[in-house]
C-alpha cells in the first residue's frame, strides 16, 4: 500500500499537512465566495440606486426637453469612476444626450439583472422616466465593475498568502510535533530491537509523564519481567539434574544445561550447532532413525511426548545408558523441540543387580532344596541302619550268637560313624565360612600325607576292584600346612572318585613342585562333569547334574575343600571331559602364603581363646 515505507514521522506531517490545507483551501473558497457575493451585490444596489436617483433627476429635463440642463446632469455624472458611459434617450427611442467612452455607447444595449448575467466588463441598466403613468424616456447606464474585480483579486492574493504561510506554520509545529512524538517511539523501537537480540532488561529513559511516557514506562516493566523470567528459566535448566536441550526446527541445538554437556561429556560450545542425531548417537538403530529425521518434513515418524531409552556413546566413546523424551513446542508460527536426557546407568545397575540377587536367591534356595533332600537321605539311611539293626538286636539278643550280635553293633556303629561325619561335615563348612576354624600349620612332607591317606581308603578301593596309583610318591615334597585339614582335603577327594569310578578302573594321584606352588591332581575315570558346573561344584549344597539322583552326598565335601585349601593360600579347580573321568587340581604355594598361613595360625589361636 502507498505510504507503507513513510516513517510515522513524515505520516504525522503529511497529514497533519492536509487536514490544515483542505480546511485552508474551504476557508479561502468560503472567503472568496462571500466577499464576491457581498460586493457584487452591494455593486448591484449602488448601481440601481443610481440609475434610479439619475432617472428622477433628469425626468423634469426630459419632460421639458431642456437639452442644456440634460447635458449638464450628463456630464456630471459621467465623471464618476464606476460610469462608463450614460445615455438619455426620450420617446421613440430618440438619444437626447449621452456620454462616456464612444465603444460603450456604440454597442446594442443589453440589460444585466445581476452579475452572473454579466458578458463584458460593464454591468448595463436602464430606468424608466416616468410621471403621472407616463413613460416619457429612459436613461442607461453602464457601471464598470474592474474595481470589483481588482478587489476580489486582491483578497484572494491576500487570502492565498495567508493560507500558505499558515501551511508553513503547520507543517513546522507538525514536525516539531512529529519529532517530539516519533523521538520517544524511536526509544521504543530502539527498546524493541534490543530485546529482540536479546538484551532482556534494557531500560528506557522516561521523559515526562504523558501517555508516550506512561508507554515508556510499561515497556521497562515488561522487560524486567522478562529478564526475571529468563532467570527463572536459566535457574530451572542449569540446577535441574536432566540434561535439557534445546533445538530448532531443523533439530540443530540452540541450547543446553550443564547437565547435559555432563551426560553427553561435551562442551556447550562444541554441541550447539549441531543436529542432535550428531551429539546423541544411539546404539538402537530405529531410534537413531527418529533422531536422524527429527526435523525433516513430513517424515511420518512419530516420536514425540514417548519415552525412550536406548544406549548411546558419549563424548569419550563410553556407553551410557540414557531415557530421553522429545516434546514439540509451538511458539507463534515458530517450532521448536525439548529434549530431556537421563543417565539410568545405575537404574539399570540395580536392575541387573536385582536379577542377579533373585537368581542367586533362587539358586541358593533350589541348592538347599537338593541339600535337604540329599540330606534327609543321609540322615535317613544311617538312623534306618541304626534303628533296625538296634531293634533286631534286642529281639534276638538272647537267642542269637555272639558273632551276629557283634555284627548288629558294627552296622550301628558304622551308620552312627556317618551321622557324626555328616554332623562334622556342617559343623566344619560352618567354622571354616566364619573364619573360626582352627589350623596348625608345620612344616611336613606332603606325599607323606598323601600316601597315608591313599593307604587308609585302599580296602574300600579292593570291593569294587578298584586301584589307587600314587605317582612320584618316593620325592618329598616339603611344605608348610594343616596335616589334618589337606588329609581331609585328600580323603574328600578320593572318596568321590572311588564313589564315582567304574569297577576294576584306576585312579590317579599325582604331585609336582613347580617352583611357586606344589600341585596335587586326582583323576578318575567316571561319568565327568559338565563344563558348564565345573565352578558349580564348588558352592555349597551343590552338585553336578549327573550326580542329582542322591548318588552324590550332601554337597558340602567340595566347598569344605575350596575352603580349606583357600586358608593355605591355595586354589582349587575341577576339569573334565563329560564321559571320560574328573581331575580335581589343588595348590599350595610356598614363600608369602607361608607368612600367610602363620598369620592364619596366630588369628586362630586367638579367636580359640578368645572363646574359651
Amino acid at each position: 500500500m502507498p505510504g507503507e515505507n513513510m516513517s510515522f514521522r513524515l505520516k504525522t506531517i503529511l497529514g497533519i499537512a492536509l487536514i490544515e490545507g483542505v480546511l485552508l483551501v474551504l476557508m479561502v473558497l468560503s472567503a472568496q465566495k462571500f466577499l464576491r457575493e457581498s460586493n457584487q451585490e452591494q455593486f448591484v444596489q449602488r448601481a440601481n440606486s443610481t440609475v434610479s436617483l439619475f432617472s428622477d433627476a433628469t425626468k423634469n429635463a426630459v419632460i421639458a426637453t431642456d437639452l442644456a440642463l440634460l447635458d449638464s446632469f450628463v456630464e456630471e455624472i459621467s465623471t464618476n469612476a464606476e460610469v462608463v458611459y450614460v445615455r438619455v434617450i426620450g420617446q421613440d427611442d430618440l438619444v437626447l444626450s449621452q456620454a462616456g467612452v464612444e465603444e460603450a455607447l456604440a454597442r446594442q444595449f443589453t440589460p444585466d439583472t445581476d452579475m452572473a448575467s454579466l458578458d463584458d466588463a460593464v454591468f448595463d441598466i436602464s430606468s424608466p422616466i416616468n410621471e403621472s403613468g407616463y413613460t416619457y424616456g429612459r436613461v442607461e447606464i453602464g457601471f464598470s465593475n474592474d474595481k470589483i474585480a481588482q478587489l476580489l483579486e486582491s483578497s484572494q492574493r491576500t487570502l492565498t498568502g495567508i493560507a500558505v504561510v499558515e501551511i508553513l506554520l503547520v507543517a513546522l509545529f507538525s514536525y516539531l510535533l512529529g519529532t517530539y512524538l516519533t523521538h520517544q517511539l524511536w526509544y521504543l523501537k530502539k527498546g524493541a530491537e534490543k530485546l529482540a537480540g536479546g538484551k532482556l532488561g534494557y531500560q528506557l529513559p522516561v521523559k515526562g509523564s504523558d501517555e508516550l511516557a506512561q508507554t515508556v514506562v510499561s515497556f521497562n516493566r515488561m522487560s524486567r519481567k522478562l529478564k526475571e523470567s529468563e532467570m527463572r528459566k536459566d535457574a530451572y535448566m542449569h540446577s535441574a539434574l536432566h540434561g535439557i536441550i534445546t533445538l530448532n526446527d531443523a533439530g540443530v541445538i540452540t541450547e543446553l544445561n550443564g547437565a547435559a554437556e555432563v551426560l553427553f561429556v561435551n562442551s556447550r560450545d562444541d554441541m550447539i550447532g549441531q543436529h542432535l542425531s550428531e551429539v546423541m548417537s544411539l546404539e538402537q538403530s530405529d531410534h537413531a532413525a527418529y533422531v536422524t529425521a527429527l526435523g525433516q518434513p513430513d517424515n511420518g515418524i512419530e516420536i514425540f511426548s514417548k519415552v525412550h531409552e536406548s544406549s548411546m556413546r558419549n563424548g569419550v566413546g563410553a556407553i551410557v545408558h540414557l531415557q530421553w523424551v522429545i516434546s514439540e513446542v509451538r511458539l507463534d508460527d515458530e517450532k521448536i523441540f525439548v529434549v530431556f536426557a537421563e543417565n539410568i546407568n545405575e537404574r539399570k545397575e540395580a536392575e541387573l543387580s536385582l536379577i542377579a540377587s533373585t537368581l542367586a536367591a533362587q539358586e541358593a534356595n533350589d541348592a538347599k532344596s537338593e541339600f535337604l533332600a540329599n540330606m534327609t537321605h543321609e540322615l535317613r539311611t544311617p538312623l534306618q541302619g541304626i534303628i533296625g539293626f538296634s531293634s533286631l538286636g534286642v529281639k534276638r539278643s538272647e537267642k542269637a550268637s555272639p558273632e551276629k550280635v557283634k555284627k548288629y553293633f558294627t552296622t550301628i556303629q558304622d551308620s552312627a560313624n556317618t551321622l557324626l561325619s555328616l554332623v562334622n561335615n556342617l559343623l566344619d563348612l560352618t567354622k571354616l565360612q566364619s573364619g573360626k576354624m582352627n589350623y596348625q600349620f608345620y612344616n611336613g612332607d606332603l606325599n607323606q600325607s598323601i600316601g597315608s591317606v591313599v593307604s587308609e581308603l585302599r580296602g574300600q578301593c579292593k570291593e569294587r576292584g578298584l586301584t589307587i596309583k600314587h605317582e612320584d610318591s618316593d620325592t618329598p615334597l616339603t611344605t608348610v600346612y594343616d596335616a589334618s585339614k589337606i588329609d581331609q582335603v585328600m580323603r574328600n577327594l578320593l572318596s568321590n572318585a572311588i564313589k564315582f569310578s567304574p569297577e576294576n578302573s584306576e585312579i590317579t594321584v599325582t604331585t609336582e613342585d613347580t617352583g611357586n606352588a606344589i600341585k596335587v591332581c586326582v583323576a578318575d575315570n567316571g561319568p565327568g562333569i559338565p563344563s558348564g558346573e565345573l565352578e558349580i561344584v564348588f558352592d555349597k549344597f551343590s552338585q553336578s547334574s549327573v550326580t542329582k539322583d542322591g548318588s552324590g552326598g550332601t554337597g558340602l565335601g567340595l566347598p569344605i575343600c575350596r575352603e580349606i585349601i583357600s586358608a593355605h593360600g591355595g586354589e582349587i579347580s575341577a576339569d573334565s571331559l563329560e564321559g571320560k573321568g574328573a581331575v580335581f587340581t589343588f595348590t599350595l604355594p610356598h614363600g608369602i602364603a607361608e607368612v600367610e598361613r602363620d598369620e592364619q595360625l596366630l588369628s586362630s589361636s586367638a579367636s580359640a581363646r578368645k572363646a574359651a
